[in-house]
């Protein structure tokens, strides 16, 4: 028994430490995207919105980026929202953050860390936030240098 306890501890220990990496892809290529569709879009290219200086060499392309990229948000928007866990955020430190810097920022927005997975560079911190200041907390931390991921600890279920 001891045996299969072990190795179903260490299964659990390497599926935790891939979603720590796909959470870090994830935020990576939203980023990636965000920028490209701010990158595209004809506001961010043309601030005056007059259409005359928006016709150069390159505006069919800029358009048919942003059009698509306009589409691909769409689609997002369009989604049911997946349930999560109240007032749980999963956060990902950035490779080197000093620990007691990612204890002062916990600290300062009373969050209380609730689980730990992971181990090194690669670790993860399910964070419980006080009730009502999910939203602003999970701005707050995403946009704080010690942390190169956070999200909501989103509930998914099998079909």
């Amino acid at each position: 028994m001891e045996q299969s306890y072990l190795s179903q501890a260490r299964f659990l220990k390497s599926a935790l430490t891939a979603i720590a990496v796909s959470l870090t892809f994830i935020n990576t290529a939203t980023s990636v995207q965000a920028q490209q569709f701010n990158a595209t879009t004809p506001a961010a290219s043309n601030p005056s919105g007059n259409p005359a200086a928006a016709a150069g060499a390159n505006a069919p392309s800029a358009a048919s980026k942003g059009s698509a990229a306009a589409v691909a948000l769409a689609a997002v928007k369009s989604t049911k929202p997946l349930p999560y866990r109240e007032n749980i955020l999963l956060v990902m430190p950035a490779p080197g953050a000093d620990r007691d810097k990612i204890a002062a920022a916990f600290s300062d927005l009373k969050a209380v860390v609730v689980e730990t997975f992971g181990s090194g560079d690669l670790i993860c911190y399910a964070v419980k936030v006080e009730s009502g200041t999910m939203v602003e907390h999970e701005l707050k931390l995403s946009q704080n240098k010690l942390f190169s991921a956070v999200q909501r600890d989103y509930i998914f279920q099998q079909r």
